[in-house]
């Protein structure tokens, strides 16, 4: 007989925040990178109902455990009034439809998200993202293989047209504490996190993980490529006022509740310093394309997500013409980059 692994949270963190009716459910992923689990955030609201913060997949192993989680709270997915959706990726909203047709429940989510959620505008966005990596310097066929990974992903979320917009500083309830939503753009434009000052605590989704880089994600305009989000710079900037916060607490969105919010933070900006170091390297001996500068970055290339690879590589180029030590090279397609002379 085999005993299921227990879908509540249960270090330190998780019973401190039980103690607030915020419990932490691990829920699973098939996704490597990302830890293997999504922490869903069930919250106890004043007349005893439910808000999830984030819902996991549309899987039926990521819906199962959901349920399971919800019974060792002893409740159920009938018991959920609202979600607040914290950004428009797919671990984080795609079980949403799943659980408004079981209870009715409210489903928020930033404007800068809602078409992640809705689904529209897809077929466009794929069209607009191929033109886009090939002028990025990416061969053809590895162009195919990243939109066939995200054809390959659309199974596991529900796309969801009756969604209500988050607000900034928007406050809401709950039985032990109020919270107001904190708008930290950079992983995507509309990540949001819920803020409680009166227990010093953050539920900060992806925007800031204790053992994994937050990798802001190409992410291109209305517009397309015109219309451009710069990841990485408005990560940082988010990064900034995150760090300015008197905090005790953030509950991730992947992993266990920790501390130390500022030593995490400064791990992370170190990171991004080496990292545009090493790239500055490259790229000194002459002017490189994106795809070019993914295989000298990122030596065990093979194995991971290209994607994944050109977010952190243009996300790194931005942010250093942010501050005038690469440029683009004027006319040049695929672009290429090089290193500004002083």
């Amino acid at each position: 007989m085999t005993t299921e692994t227990p879908v509540v949270g249960d270090t330190p963190g998780d019973v401190r925040f039980r103690s607030l009716g915020v419990a932490r459910l691990a829920l699973p992923l098939p996704f490597v990178e990302a830890g293997n689990t999504v922490s869903v955030y069930a919250i106890e609201n004043p007349d005893g109902s439910l808000t999830l913060f984030d819902t996991g997949l549309a899987t039926e192993p990521s819906r199962q455990a959901l349920e399971r989680g919800l019974a060792e709270l002893g409740r159920k997915v009938e018991d959920v009034r609202r979600i607040i959706v914290s950004h428009g990726h797919i671990d984080h909203y795609g079980a949403a439809r799943f659980i408004r047709d079981r209870s009715g429940a409210q489903v928020l989510v930033h404007p800068a998200d809602a078409d992640k959620v809705s689904g529209h505008g897809a077929r466009e966005t794929l069209l607009e993202y191929a033109g886009y990596l090939a002028r990025l310097g990416v061969p053809g066929e590895a162009i195919a293989r990243i939109r066939d990974t995200h054809r390959s992903h659309r199974h596991l979320a529900e796309p969801l047209d009756e969604i209500e917009p988050l607000v900034p500083g928007q406050g809401f309830r709950f039985r032990h504490f109020t919270a107001t939503i904190l708008p930290m753009p950079g992983h995507t434009p509309g990540l949001v996190c819920l803020h409680v000052p009166e227990h010093r605590f953050v539920l900060t989704a992806d925007h800031l993980l204790a053992h994994i880089s937050p990798n802001p994600l190409l992410e291109l305009g209305p517009g397309g490529e015109a219309g451009k989000f710069q990841a990485l710079v408005t990560y940082l900037e988010s990064a900034r006022r995150l760090g300015e916060l008197d905090l005790e607490w953030i509950l991730p969105g992947h992993g266990a509740p920790f501390t130390g919010h500022r030593a995490v933070l400064e791990s992370l900006r170190v990171f991004y310093e080496k990292r545009q170091a090493k790239m500055l390297r490259a790229l000194a001996s002459r002017p490189l394309t994106p795809y070019e500068l993914v295989a000298l970055v990122f030596r065990q290339g093979a194995n991971l997500d290209l994607f994944l690879m050109l977010s952190e590589i243009v996300g790194n180029l931005e942010a250093l013409e942010a501050r005038g030590a690469v440029a683009r090279i004027v006319g040049e397609v695929p672009y290429r980059y090089g290193v500004v002379t002083p």
